[in-house]
C-alpha cells in the first residue's frame, strides 16, 4: 500500500481572532481538492519545515521580503493576499510600506480585493502576469452568514437597543511607547524626520478620536434600556477596557464571542476606519462612523465609506435615541463597493474558491503527509518568554540585566501571545462544524484528519478512504 501523498499548502496567520476562522474555511475547501494544509501562527517553527509546497502569506509588505526569500529558498511556490486590503493609514503609507516591488514581481500569485487595490498596486509594479482580482475570503464568510441568517437583518421599527462598538486604537493602547517606536523603526516604517513628525500627529489624531468614542459611551450609558458591547481590536490590551467598563453600568467588554455572531446579535455597529464595519455592512447591519473633523494625519477613513458618519458624539447620540433602525440611511453604493471588493454582497462570487482554483493551476507535486517531529521543541524566543512569565526570580533577573535585545525579544513574544492563543482542538472542531453549516461544500469532521502539529499550528487533510485510496 503506497503512502498517502498530497499537495502541501502553508497558511500562516498573525491574529487568531481576526484571521483564523477565515483561513480555516480556505483550508477546508483546499483539503477537498487534495491539499494538506498547515495552518497556524506565522512564527511557529513548523512553517520553517515546509518544502516543495505553496506558502500563502498575509501581505506583500517591504518587511516581508526576507520571509519570501527564505520560503522560496526551500523550493516553495509563493502567493500573497493583503488581509487588510484597502484599510491603511494613507495611500502614501501603503505604497511605500505595504507594496514591495520585489515581492510583487517575484512571487507566483498576488490576490487583490478588487480593481481599486489593483490600480493602487500598479503604481508600484505591473507584476509578472501574477496579478488576480478575486475579492477577499473574509467577505465570503460575511455573505455566508448573511444568507444563513436573513431573518436577523435589522429592519425593525424601533430604536437600537444593543450597540456594538469596535475599537482599533492599537497605536495608543500599548504597553510601551518605546517598544512600539522601535518596532516601527525596525520594520522600516519610520525612517526620516518627516516620518516621525507624521507619526506624532497621527497619534494625536487617534487620541482625539478615542476621546469622542469615550464621550459617546458616557452618553449612551445613561440610557437605561441600551446595552453597549465594546469589542477591542485583538492587539489592544483588554485590561485597559476592563478597567474602563467599571465606570459604567450598561457596558461590557467582549472580544471572545465570534465576530460574525456578535455582529448579528446587535442592532448596529459603531466604528472609525475599521474593517469590521465593512464586514458588518456586507452582512446587512446598520453601521455608524464617528470621527471629528479637521484632524491632521488621521487614519484612513476608507472604511467610513460603508457607514453613516458623524463628527461628534452628541449628534450620533441624538440620532440613535431618536431614529428607528429601519430608517437607517444606506449611503454606500453597490458600484463603489464592488470596485473595491469583487465579491461584495454576492453569493455567486466566492473569493476562496477562486484562490484555490489559482493554486491548483500551479505546478505542484504531491508529497508525504507533513511530518513535524521535534517541532514541539520551540524557538529561543518562546523559551525565554516561558522562563520570564513562569519564574519570578528569572523575571527579576531579566529586568535587572536590562539588556535591550533581551527586552525586545520578550516584548515581541508578549505581542505574539496576545495575538494568537494556544490551539484547542475541541474549539477547532466547533469552528469546522460552523463552517459546515454555512457552506455545505466543505468537508465534514468525519471526512478529514485534524492534527495538532504544535501549540499554535494544525494540519488538515482529507482522509484516505474519502479520496478513494485503498
Amino acid at each position: 500500500m503506497s503512502a498517502l501523498k498530497k499537495k502541501l499548502l502553508a497558511i500562516p496567520v498573525e491574529i487568531y481572532k481576526r484571521e483564523f476562522f477565515i483561513q480555516l474555511y480556505l483550508a477546508l475547501l483546499a483539503s477537498k481538492d487534495d491539499f494538506q494544509v498547515l495552518l497556524g501562527e506565522q512564527n511557529d517553527m513548523s512553517f520553517k519545515r515546509v518544502y516543495d509546497g505553496i506558502y500563502l502569506h498575509k501581505d506583500h509588505a517591504n518587511w516581508s521580503e526576507r520571509i519570501y526569500k527564505k520560503v522560496k529558498s526551500r523550493n516553495n511556490l509563493t502567493a500573497a493576499q493583503d488581509s487588510e486590503g484597502l484599510i491603511y493609514p494613507s495611500e502614501d503609507d501603503y505604497l511605500s510600506n505595504r507594496a514591495s516591488k520585489w515581492i510583487l514581481e517575484n512571487i507566483d500569485l498576488v490576490f487583490f480585493w478588487g480593481s481599486v487595490q489593483k490600480k493602487l498596486i500598479l503604481k508600484v509594479s505591473k507584476g509578472n502576469n501574477n496579478f488576480h482580482i478575486v475579492g477577499s475570503p473574509k467577505f465570503d464568510i460575511c455573505n455566508l452568514f448573511r444568507d444563513n441568517h436573513k431573518n436577523l437583518n435589522t429592519n425593525y421599527k424601533r430604536k437600537a437597543k444593543k450597540i456594538l462598538i469596535n475599537t482599533r486604537f492599537a497605536s495608543t493602547n500599548i504597553r510601551s511607547t518605546e517598544d512600539e517606536l522601535m518596532n516601527l523603526i525596525n520594520l522600516g516604517v519610520l525612517k526620516s524626520d518627516k516620518d516621525f513628525e507624521n507619526y506624532e500627529s497621527f497619534i494625536n489624531s487617534e487620541n482625539i478620536i478615542y476621546g469622542e468614542f469615550l464621550s459617546l459611551i458616557q452618553k449612551l450609558d445613561s440610557v437605561n434600556d441600551v446595552k453597549i458591547t465594546i469589542r477591542p481590536h485583538p492587539v489592544e490590551y483588554l485590561s485597559f477596557y476592563n478597567e474602563l467598563a467599571k465606570s459604567f453600568s450598561n457596558v461590557i467588554i467582549d472580544n471572545h464571542t465570534s465576530l460574525h455572531e456578535q455582529i448579528l446579535d446587535h442592532d448596529c455597529i459603531i466604528h472609525d476606519g475599521c474593517t469590521t464595519a465593512v464586514e458588518a455592512k456586507c452582512m446587512g447591519k446598520a453601521v455608524f462612523g464617528l470621527r471629528p473633523g479637521s484632524l491632521k494625519n488621521a487614519y484612513s477613513d476608507y472604511a467610513n465609506n460603508y457607514s453613516y458618519n458623524f463628527s461628534c458624539s452628541k449628534s450620533l447620540y441624538d440620532y440613535l435615541i431618536n431614529t428607528n433602525i429601519c430608517d437607517y440611511k444606506n449611503n454606500v453604493s453597490d458600484d463603489f463597493a464592488k470596485e473595491s471588493i469583487y465579491n461584495w454582497s454576492s453569493s455567486s462570487i466566492n473569493s476562496t474558491y477562486q484562490i484555490i482554483s489559482k493554486l491548483n493551476d500551479l505546478k505542484l507535486y504531491p508529497q508525504g503527509i507533513f511530518n513535524a517531529k521535534a517541532i514541539y521543541l520551540t524557538d529561543l524566543r518562546r523559551i525565554m518568554y516561558y522562563l520570564y512569565t513562569e519564574f519570578s526570580m528569572i523575571k527579576y533577573l531579566f529586568k535587572q540585566l536590562n539588556i535591550s535585545k533581551l527586552n525586545r525579544l520578550i516584548s515581541s513574544q508578549i505581542k505574539i501571545e496576545n495575538k494568537f492563543c494556544n490551539i484547542d482542538l475541541k474549539e477547532i472542531n466547533n469552528l469546522i462544524e460552523t463552517l459546515n453549516k454555512l457552506d455545505r461544500n466543505t468537508l465534514r469532521l468525519e471526512e478529514i484528519e485534524v492534527k495538532k502539529i504544535s501549540n499554535r499550528a494544525i494540519l488538515i487533510y482529507k482522509k484516505a478512504h474519502i479520496c478513494g485510496s485503498k
